[in-house]
């Protein structure tokens, strides 16, 4: 059941008019784009470049001698709903915030992570592959 008392969601106050965000606010904002976009571009070259895990999974899928079948790749898929429905209840049960603002900064974080891994990757190999 829904309680009658709507959620209230404390929300940082926008500058006030006529005065800009902080430097710091605004290089720390900076470094989150860049890292999250990084993030994104390093696993879209991982996924889908050339001899990326994309390519050399359908590759295995349809070579008849490989042992990669439609039924191991379920497995992943079913590990990563059970995580969603665990991390759904931890939060439900412990949070003052809402479910999706929990879940959105956690995505916001994991693809930071992401980030800072290519990043790591780019400056001692050279290459985000």
């Amino acid at each position: 059941m829904a309680s009658s008392k709507a959620r209230q969601v404390k929300q940082r106050e926008p500058a006030p008019r006529g005065r800009p965000e902080s430097l710091i606010t605004t290089l720390k904002a900076i470094a989150m784009i860049g890292l999250i976009g990084l993030g994104i571009v390093g696993l879209a070259i991982t996924l889908f470049g050339e001899n990326g895990v994309a390519d050399d999974l359908f590759t295995r899928l349809m070579d008849p001698k490989s042992r990669v079948s439609i039924a191991s790749l379920i497995v992943p898929v079913a590990l990563v709903l059970i995580l969603t429905y665990i991390i759904k209840n931890q939060v439900r049960r412990s949070s003052e915030k809402s479910l999706a603002e929990v879940l959105g900064s956690m995505a916001m974080y994991a693809m930071m992570c992401v980030g800072l891994y290519f990043l790591y990757h780019l400056i001692t190999v050279g290459t985000l592959a």
